[in-house]
């Protein structure tokens, strides 16, 4: 992913302090924990870049179902987001029942659902990762606030992406205010709700589209 962009860029003596922002379902991480070390942290860690997890997921007091992806009264295990070994001060745990009340989402079906569901429900659920990723956007904010320091990338990610490619420290070299990282495929008007690598200022407005 991202590859044309690394031939553009060399690595400097500067190293930034580089934020992740995790969010969403962690339903599948004991399948992809292993994949994300290796091919991202595994790859900072080797160039001594410094970083912070945060994240953003939710709890279920019921079973979950998501149609298009064929998922039926699947018990999800609460705990799963615990193997990412995000710091408690960083992590936000809501109850997505309760969530989903509070966000109404009636508020969003002026449109027929994009995806053809009935019920709308994966546009219901696209609503929840917007809502998820702002959170941990809002957990890095006030982290930033608590302990005196700014992030210069925001990278946001899903728990549920397998990386194909090494991270490429050269990336963290390319965002700007007029430039954002994202994956070739699959993306919409310049957004991508997989894998994003941004500057500050840009991270926060797109990893905060949902206030949008």
């Amino acid at each position: 992913m991202i590859e044309t962009f690394a031939s553009k860029q060399s690595e400097t003596s500067k190293k930034p302090k580089v934020a992740f922002l995790f969010y969403g379902l962690c339903r599948s991480l004991p399948y992809t924990i292993e994949n994300i070390q290796k091919k991202i942290f595994d790859n900072l860690n080797l160039h001594n870049i410094e970083y912070t997890k945060f994240i953003h997921t939710y709890h279920f007091s019921k079973p979950y179902n998501n149609p298009r992806a064929n998922e039926i009264n699947i018990n999800i295990d609460n705990n799963m987001y615990k193997l990412l070994d995000i710091p408690a001060e960083n992590t936000i745990i809501d109850n997505h029942e309760k969530i989903c009340e509070e966000l109404n989402f009636k508020d969003y079906h002026s449109f027929p659902d994009p995806w053809g569901c009935p019920n709308f429900s994966t546009l219901n659920n696209h609503v929840l990762a917007l809502y998820s990723l702002d959170k941990s956007t809002e957990k890095m904010i006030e982290y930033e606030k608590k302990h005196n320091c700014t992030f210069d990338i925001v990278i946001s990610l899903r728990p549920d992406c397998l990386f194909l490619n090494d991270f490429n420290i050269n990336w963290l070299n390319v965002p700007d205010d007029r430039n954002i990282c994202i994956p070739n495929f699959a993306w919409s008007g310049g957004v991508n709700d997989r894998f994003s690598i941004a500057n500050r200022t840009v991270g926060i407005i797109h990893c905060q589209r949902f206030k949008k």
